[in-house]
């Protein structure tokens, strides 16, 4: 068995080493902390400052959540509409957790960097 976490730090660490970008939905406070713990895992073998690495939609970011976000220099898009519509179902007393909150979900999008311009 491999864990989500395991399995997201590997492809994380190879697309870091190939030097490519990645773009990764986080759906939920805990696929949140879950993707920027391993882009911070990453970060500490190959630096991704400046490799143009996001974080899309980015539901209930914590201040702590900003503050990774901020000192690993990611991109982070969210999606208003999506926010505002789905508000009632993931609002509470808790933020959403990967372990106890089934929509509570990451996806990467890894692709090599864009060409150098001329």
């Amino acid at each position: 068995y491999v864990s989500y976490y395991d399995e997201t730090k590997h492809l994380a660490h190879l697309a870091a080493e190939l030097g490519w970008t990645i773009g990764a939905h986080a759906c939920g406070g805990g696929a949140m902390d879950l993707l920027l713990d391993v882009y911070e895992e990453v970060d500490r073998v190959i630096p991704i400052r400046d490799r143009r690495w996001a974080i899309l939609h980015a539901f209930h970011p914590t201040a702590r959540n900003f503050e990774q976000c901020r000192r690993l220099g990611l991109t982070v898009g969210v999606q208003q509409t999506l926010l505002y519509n789905l508000a009632q179902d993931r609002s509470g007393s808790s933020r959403s957790s990967v372990r106890d909150d089934s929509s509570a979900s990451t996806s990467l999008l890894v692709a090599p960097p864009p060409p150098a311009p001329p």
